[in-house]
């Protein structure tokens, strides 16, 4: 008998072990456990992880997507008795390559979310290693390159130095994907951290096995300040079968400054100073610079002394450099000199009319009039015609540019018709509706005057009229209102009651009554400036217009001692127009008056008398009555008996399907399928799926007033509309596979027909393999995976793969005038290539070669330009031998202590000759 946690161990063994997935481990032999009832409930939904219930429903696997990595155990079982889980569900986090480090003298350029790096070196930079890179769940496809100088002023030692540092690099990449792919995420499972290493921390990262089908889990250590790994292949743990391997074990060890010569006032070089790993140095000059005679300090170069240098007119040596020059009227094209086209832009010339271009300048043909080149004929001057007898002007002569103008300042003159003469202005003609308004305008000699009209006067400048207000003095002689108008004025009187006299001056009472009695419908009374009326007729007052005489209304009799109407007592009136005395008023109907004499009316009530008619009740209100109808009841119309109300008619009773009247009242109904709620007028829909109305063999689906079945995912319902059959994804054209598409029952899989691709993480489309990380000697050297396969290639720039044998074979780069850019000699290195000069030269970049200078030489042995021995010279440049340096006179070669020259002894003659 195996125990259930014997099993559950057993099992996770074995699927380990044989990469199997957890989908086919039903085909193993494996012990049996017997299938119970699911206590344990399914875990509640986590972002980017499934999750699957196996294992007699005693066991859980939580699976990340692909693309993620759990962070946590993915393996647990149910607990009996608590019904709940052992585990969790993990958080899947994404993966993905470390940030790029900075490229030194280059750009880095990131694509696709940051899973493509391409790198560019600087202008005058070449580019170590691969240029592209791409991310590959948390690795980067290559080792990062470097940025060399493509003409380095370094020598051709340090260049190869860099190139070794980086192929070690390329070793290290290679022995770590070897160890990668027998990573597991066992750790994980035991909750084992990697170990400690002293002056060390570590950083974890995943790599994902295809044949395994699992994540391998890697540590990365990386030592503290002042520490360094004692040798960089070694610096990952692996996990492996529950335990951490390492094919050495890590190790940070001190650093250990090694003496720098540049450290120490720069090892005496005027520029750079450049160490190399061996204790030696070199001194080397920035680009415009050469190394003088002590090796040390550093020179302008004077780049204009070359004939190569292609300057069409002069070449201009600066600090370090050199331009090519050109005069005035030229433009520079790095070494040619462009004639300027000084007449194709308006901007570039000062001439006013023809242009016409020259070598290097340009003339002007100043046909425009009122302009005369200058001396230099590069420009058209104004002429001033003014200086000349006065331009003809018989006052003022204005000059302008191109032209002149004359001009009148004289007041009241202007240019006349010939431009050149002062002419009187005619004010008056000129300015015909602007001056001498309300006037008459005379032109005088060089200005005008006004005459005004009755009623105006000049104004103070005698040039306009303005009106005089004559009802400023004594009101115009006016009785009352004395009204200013334009050139006069008018008097006036009050409309009502007055009218101005026949002097235009004074105002007359008017007698109203004698125009047709004003219309008063009796008698009319004149009083000065009014009238009123009064009425004569018996029993009449005047009316609200206080014109027409009226009787007193039904509310009101008229009372003889104040001529005025007076109201009678409350629920009474006035008998006739002709009441003349409170006691003609008498009570309204449905009141009745006191039986004491006194005009106080009482009402009466109507309901006392045979219920007043009504068929149901009777209702007593001042001065009548009125029926009234039992509950669901309204009043005909004869208002005494009652008929049923129609309650469905307004709002359907608010009833929420069916109403339905009744005498006196009214009930609400629902449709089929609903069933009437307790409020008794909206309804409740009925759940058929819940009292089995509906018998589906899948999903019933309850509906308002209805229900019908419906089908999972992947099936589709029958005709009979209760039964289910499944859906062929794949031959209704839903292009639910990228690749291949395989039905199954209720649902489908999908697979890849490419054997170098994989079915990704959506289960749908293809993903690349990459065949570089699944083992195997695939390549000899390196491996770049490409979609959907892989090609072999070099660790090392400057070798070509052979495809036939698997090896690499050195680029011979002087062969081929592409990758040859040395302009002397070439010489071919493994895996790269270096330029030198011929005897005579020395090399001035990596691929230029300057001509050593006079009093220097260069033999094929020396690698610079060596100094002529004291007291001696070349004739020329380029010297090969130092057998060229020419001793200075008084001077002869000796060879004693090496080639030198020597001072001449004088030839003194003996005493015996």
């Amino acid at each position: 008998m195996v125990t259930f946690c014997g099993f559950a161990r057993y099992l996770l063994h074995v699927l380990n072990l044989y990469s199997i997935n957890i989908a086919d481990a039903a085909i193993l032999r494996l012990p049996s456990v017997q299938v119970t009832e699911q206590v344990c409930p399914n875990p509640p939904p986590s972002k980017h992880v499934t999750f699957q219930v196996w294992g007699g429903n005693q066991l859980i696997e939580f699976i990340c997507d692909e693309g993620f990595l759990a962070l946590g155990p993915t393996f647990g079982s149910c607990d009996q008795d608590t019904g709940r889980w052992s585990v969790e569900p993990p958080k899947c986090v994404g993966i993905g390559c470390p940030n790029p480090d900075p490229l030194e003298n280059g750009q880095i350029i990131t694509k696709n979310n940051g899973s493509v790096a391409i790198y560019r070196c600087n202008d005058g930079y070449k580019l170590i290693g691969e240029e592209t890179q791409y991310c590959h769940k948390t690795l980067w496809s290559h080792s990062a390159p470097k940025c060399a100088e493509r003409f380095p002023r370094l020598g051709t030692r340090r260049q190869l130095y860099q190139e070794s540092s980086y192929n070690e690099t390329l070793i290290a990449q290679e022995e770590y994907q070897k160890e990668a792919l027998l990573a597991d995420d066992t750790c994980y499972h035991q909750f084992r951290k990697p170990p400690k290493i002293k002056h060390a921390a570590y950083k974890i990262i995943y790599e994902y096995n295809r044949q395994k089908n699992l994540w391998g889990i890697i540590a990365n250590y990386t030592c503290s300040d002042g520490y360094h790994l004692e040798d960089k292949r070694f610096r990952f743990y692996f996990c492996r079968w529950y335990g951490w391997r390492a094919k050495v074990t890590p190790k940070c060890v001190e650093d250990v400054k090694a003496y720098d010569p540049c450290q120490s006032k720069n090892g005496g070089c005027g520029d750079v100073c450049v160490s190399y790993p061996d204790g030696t140095y070199q001194c080397e000059c920035s680009k415009g610079y050469v190394l003088g005679a002590d090796k040390k300090s550093c020179v302008d170069l004077d780049e204009c002394t070359f004939e190569n240098l292609n300057c069409e007119r002069y070449c201009v040596n600066v600090i370090g450099s050199y331009f090519c020059g050109c005069p005035k009227g030229y433009l520079s094209d790095n070494t040619r000199c462009l004639d300027v086209d000084e007449c194709a832009t308006p901007e570039s010339n000062d001439c006013i009319g023809d242009c016409i271009n020259t070598p290097g300048s340009y003339t002007c043909n100043c046909s425009s009039p009122g302009f005369a080149p200058s001396t230099d004929k590069i420009q058209c001057k104004d002429i001033d015609e003014c200086k000349e007898n006065n331009g003809g002007c018989e006052d003022i002569c204005v000059n302008e540019y191109g032209s002149y103008r004359c001009r009148c300042d004289t007041v009241g003159y202007q240019i006349g018709a010939d431009k050149h003469n002062c002419a009187d202005i005619d004010e008056c003609t000129k300015y015909v509706s602007k001056i001498c308004l309300n006037g008459k305008c005379l032109n005088t000699n060089s200005s005008y005057t006004c005459e005004c009209y009755n009623g105006y006067v000049p104004d103070d400048k005698n040039m306009s009229c303005k009106d005089v207000n004559e009802c400023m003095v004594n009101n115009g002689g006016c009785a009352m209102t004395c009204i200013n108008i334009p050139g006069s004025y008018q008097c006036a009187c009050p409309d009502d009651g007055y009218t101005l006299s026949k002097d235009g001056h004074s105002c007359e009472d008017k007698n109203e009554c004698g125009m047709q009695t004003a219309g008063c419908e009796d008698e009319c009374v004149n009083a000065i400036g009014s009238f009123f009326c009064l009425c004569n007729k018996p029993f009449t007052v005047l009316g609200n217009d206080s014109r027409t005489c009226t009787y007193c209304d039904a509310k009101h009799y008229y009372n003889d001692t104040s001529n005025q109407c007076e109201l009678c007592p409350p629920h009474s009136q006035a008998s006739s127009p002709y009441s003349n005395d409170i006691s003609d008023c008498v009570c309204e109907m449905g009141y009745t008056a006191k039986l004491d004499g006194t005009t106080i009316c009482n009402d009466i009530d109507e309901c006392l008398i045979d219920n007043n008619g009504c068929k149901y009740k009777c209702e007593n209100i001042p001065g009548s009555a009125h029926c009234l109808c039992a509950d669901g009841y309204q009043l005909l119309g004869d208002d005494k008996n009652c008929g049923d109300i129609n309650e469905c008619l307004p709002n359907n009773g608010n009833c929420a399907h069916l109403c339905i009247n009744t005498d006196g009242s009214y009930q609400c109904d629902c449709k089929d399928g609903f069933t009437l709620d307790t409020d008794q007028q909206s309804c409740e829909d009925i759940d058929e799926c819940y009292t089995g109305t509906l018998q589906c063999l899948d999903i019933c689906e309850n509906t308002d007033g209805s229900a019908h079945c419906v089908c999972e995912r992947g099936y589709i319902l029958n005709e009979d509309n209760q039964t289910c059959a499944d859906v062929d994804e794949c031959i209704l054209g839903m292009d639910v596979c990228e690749d291949i598409c395989i039905n199954t029952v209720g649902s489908y899989r999908c697979g890849c027909s490419n054997p170098g691709l994989k079915l990704s993480w959506d289960l749908a489309s293809c993903a690349d393999i990459n065949e570089c990380m699944e083992g195997g000697q695939m390549c000899h050297e390196a491996c770049i995976n490409t979609h959907g396969s892989f090609r072999c290639s070099c660790f090392q720039a400057g070798y070509l793969y052979e495809t036939d044998n698997g090896t690499c074979r050195d680029i011979d780069e002087c062969q081929s005038n592409v990758t040859n850019t040395c302009r002397q000699l070439c010489i071919n290195l493994d895996g790269s290539y270096t330029c030198d000069c011929f005897p005579g030269y020395s090399r001035y970049s990596f691929n230029e070669c300057l001509p050593c200078a006079e009093g220097f030489y260069k033999d094929i042995k020396d690698i610079e330009c060596q100094s002529c021995p004291s007291k001696s010279s070349t004739h020329g440049t380029a010297r090969t031998s130092i057998t060229d340096c020419i001793c200075q006179d008084g001077h002869s070669v000796g060879v004693e202590n090496g080639y030198s020259c020597n001072a001449t002894e004088p030839n003194v003659m003996s005493e015996d000759q």
